[in-house]
């Protein structure tokens, strides 16, 4: 199967990042490789996974860089870059799992993919988000948690993680 992981472009991902979703998407991309899928990230260009190409949309990760006259312009500026960057490659997989920060502005482009995006919720779930994410119905949103779940009270959650193994048998089987 060919995957492609929305990474988060605050951070890379690699081996000895801790922060936790580039953690997160550095043990996915691993088991989904060590069990013969062919994995693409879409992320910053200094992420590195072994067996996974990276595809780079930015140098390297927001919290690395600094001297933005704006720096929200710039920020936006590089996420919109990637999720029309999704749009114009999401043919080319069998998949897209999305872990972009946030989570949300990569749902701007699902109408136009004929590739289905998972897109799992790492985020706390706030008013804010949860009035956001409302807003893409046909978006297929998974929670962390059951108890992240719930606090969600208009967006329409499609499934919920149960551990990361859980997850990776979810990805073996399509989804």
């Amino acid at each position: 199967m060919r995957i492609l992981l929305a990474s988060t472009i605050k951070r890379r991902v690699g081996v000895d990042v801790t922060a936790s979703r580039p953690r997160i998407i550095y043990e996915i991309a691993s088991g989904l490789v060590k069990n013969g899928h062919e994995v693409s990230l879409i992320g910053t260009a200094d992420s590195n996974v072994p067996g996974v190409k990276t595809i780079p949309v930015i140098d390297k990760g927001f919290s690395e860089l600094s001297g933005f006259e704006n720096r929200f312009y710039a920020e936006t500026s590089y996420l919109v870059k990637l999720c029309k960057k999704i749009e114009e490659i999401g043919e080319d997989f069998d998949i897209i799992h999305n872990h972009t920060y946030p989570e949300f502005i990569n749902l701007f482009v699902i109408e136009k993919l004929k590739t289905p995006m998972i897109t799992t919720l790492h985020s706390q779930a706030t008013p804010e988000y949860d009035e956001v994410l409302s807003l893409f119905p046909n978006a297929n949103l998974v929670s962390i948690s059951k108890a992240h779940r719930n606090m969600f009270k208009k967006a329409k959650i499609q499934n919920v993680v149960n551990g990361q193994l859980s997850l990776l048998k979810q990805q073996e089987s399509g989804w």
